[in-house]
C-alpha cells in the first residue's frame, strides 16, 4: 500500500462550489450542483 486508508471513502463537498463544477454548470453540463451555479453568478 501507499501508507492510505483503504477503507477511507472519497467525499465530494457538494455544500462548497467547485470551479470544476462550475466549468461544467456554465458549459451546459450535468455534473454539477445548484451550489456550483449560485457560486458562478455575481452578487447583487
Amino acid at each position: 500500500m501507499t501508507g492510505q486508508d483503504s477503507g477511507a471513502a472519497l467525499r465530494i463537498d457538494t455544500s462548497r462550489p467547485h470551479p470544476a463544477r462550475i466549468y461544467d454548470w456554465y458549459y451546459g453540463g450535468k455534473d454539477n450542483y445548484p451550489v456550483d451555479e449560485w457560486g458562478y453568478r455575481p452578487l447583487p
